[in-house]
């Protein structure tokens, strides 16, 4: 099997002169969803300080490998004034 993991359920352009979203669904057969295991979720605080800044490291890494030799990248976590959450919980005196 190809493609994408799951249902689109929208769809539009960047002009958004074309926009299609799903309307109803009808199942043929009874599906069950199984909920995660929350005992193995990765806290919140280890994926912002550890889990991104280890991707972002690997990803670097790979772009200056292919990268030509006077072009070098150099990757920065999140720009934290533009998300929602400016300080986390964790962060907090």
């Amino acid at each position: 099997m190809q493609g994408l993991p799951g249902l689109i359920l929208e769809v539009k352009d960047d002009r958004n002169e074309i926009f299609i979203t799903a309307s109803k669904i009808n199942f043929t057969e009874t599906i069950t969803i199984q909920l995660p295991d929350l005992s193995e979720a990765t806290p919140l605080k280890e994926f912002i300080s550890v889990i991104i800044p280890e991707k972002f490291k690997k990803l670097e890494a790979q772009m200056n490998a292919r990268a030509n030799r006077k072009t070098t990248f150099k990757l920065s976590t999140f720009d934290r004034n533009t998300q929602k959450e400016i300080i986390y919980e964790w962060e907090e005196n």
